[in-house]
């Protein structure tokens, strides 16, 4: 599916800013558009997070199946007082904590649904601090090598002060699904990492709706974070096995275009997103600069540039070979090579026939 066509410049995080249209020459019109992609590929159109809340029994007999069989990684928000029962309710079931620990070691998330799930914004700064800082010591100690960087309000409360506290430790927080008219999936332009939106999947719905809000957030280039409970089990907001392997085939079915990562992962890329710009330059009609400016390693980025003809322009290596670039949705996009230093070449190549 197609993106729409991108606005135009805007001095805004994670865009690419032509340096002709900034220092106002004469060549402005020459100089292409250009601009980060945010996902790893250029072919992503959106970002899926699979979550699972309250650290459920099902979630690991039933769910967790389904997920591996199509190589899918999913968030697991755990209570950290309540882990070794089944979540919030059952407290009959005993989970050994082994089972949590294989799951982190084949690629999955541990974050944080704090130590008792009370509700954050009901509780002092002494309290609610606890509940943070606790729960994410409790978690790396139990699941060493990876850290625990993302956070579940309980209830989806939140309120400015643990807004304040929840960014002193994680990179990450996710609320509920969206109070007022909007969007389910989270916008770039205007995304607020500590009040991330969900999704909440729950049985009184078709995967058509969850499926429908998939093809959105591939329309409007954002993330989808997807918030499930129980999978064929009793409590808040379960949902069927064969509903959710259906929505997990829909995904699968889609997966060359979207990028299905956890909530930490795509937390720090698009943190990493947000500090990266690149420029472009005309030197002639046949010839262009990028720089990229990034905070960290740029290889790998993709760099999309509006320009005439994409399929005729190719990427200079520093001998001067020329390595063609991809087209994608009508752009012209290339990753970052690990020989480049901040800025490379782009050269329009005639194609067999044209004119000299």
């Amino acid at each position: 599916m197609s993106r729409p066509q991108p606005a135009a410049p805007r001095l805004l995080p994670g865009c690419l800013v032509t340096l002709a249209v900034l220092l106002g020459h004469q060549m402005a019109a020459a100089a292409p558009r250009v601009w980060v992609h945010p996902w790893p590929q250029a072919q992503q159109q959106a970002a899926i997070s699979l979550t699972f809340d309250d650290g459920l029994a099902t979630q690991l007999d039933v769910a967790l199946p389904l997920l591996e069989a199509r190589g899918f990684p999913a968030t697991f928000y755990v209570i950290v007082d309540r882990l070794r029962l089944d979540g919030k309710y059952r407290r009959a079931v005993s989970i050994p904590i082994h089972r949590w620990q294989e799951l982190v070691a084949r690629g999955h998330e541990i974050g944080s649904h704090t130590v008792s799930h009370e509700p954050l914004d009901q509780l002092d700064s002494l309290a609610f601090d606890r509940e943070l800082y606790v729960s994410q010591f409790v978690l790396e100690t139990l699941f060493p090598g990876r850290p625990v960087i993302s956070l579940s309000y309980p209830n989806s409360a939140v309120n400015p002060a643990v807004t304040r506290a929840a960014r002193q430790c994680y990179n990450s927080a996710r609320a509920g699904s969206p109070t007022v008219t909007g969007t389910a999936y989270n916008e770039l332009s205007r995304l607020d990492l500590f009040r991330l939106k969900s999704l909440f999947l729950c049985n009184d719905q078709s995967p058509r709706l969850w499926n429908n809000a998939v093809t959105a957030a591939m329309a409007g280039g954002g993330w989808l974070i997807e918030t499930m409970h129980p999978v064929s089990g009793p409590g808040y907001c379960r949902i069927t096995e064969a509903d959710l392997s259906t929505h997990l085939t829909f995904l699968y079915l889609r997966r060359t275009e979207l990028w299905i990562a956890t909530v930490g992962d795509v937390a720090a890329r698009l943190t990493a997103w947000r500090r990266t710009m690149a420029y472009s330059r005309a030197l002639g009609a046949d010839s262009v600069e990028v720089r990229l400016d990034a905070s960290g390693d740029p290889t790998g980025w993709q760099v999309m540039a509006e320009i005439t003809d994409p399929a005729e322009w190719a990427l200079l290596d520093p001998d001067g070979g020329e390595h063609p670039a991809a087209v994608e949705r009508g752009y012209l996009c290339f990753a970052w090579p690990a020989w480049a230093g901040p800025t490379v070449m782009l050269r329009r190549v005639p194609r067999p026939g044209d004119e000299p």
